[in-house]
């Protein structure tokens, strides 16, 4: 994920999603906010903390997008969504919440999921 570490941005609901995962993988959140230190807490107590990076503000998105597999934007609440537009313009595979606009944005380019 790219954004602003903020509860409007789901990322809290990321990070539980991301312990349950049976398979390899590191979730990656671009990004700078207050929620920064409630998410680290938050994947240490669900023993992911190893593979939760998160990465601070960066000022080269497109080379953080190239690096991911898969872009997730699980917003609880979103005005438009410009970084899920970055990222399918990045070719990104995409899952987003299926809130406010974000469901026009994507259209058919990705899955829906829904907030929370």
């Amino acid at each position: 994920a790219v954004g602003r570490l903020d509860p409007q941005k789901g990322l809290d609901v990321l990070v539980e999603a991301f312990a349950r995962l049976e398979r390899p993988a590191t979730l990656v959140l671009a990004g700078a906010g207050p929620e920064a230190a409630a998410l680290r807490a938050r994947a240490a107590r669900l023993g992911v903390a190893e593979r939760v990076v998160l990465l601070g503000h960066r000022a080269d998105v497109p080379r953080v997008l190239a690096a991911l597999d898969v872009f997730c934007m699980p917003s609880r609440w979103e005005g438009f969504g410009l970084a899920l537009v970055e990222a399918m313009a990045a070719g990104r595979a995409v899952v987003a919440s299926d809130v406010d606009s974000l469901p026009e944005v994507l259209g058919d380019a990705g899955a829906r999921v829904p907030p929370d």
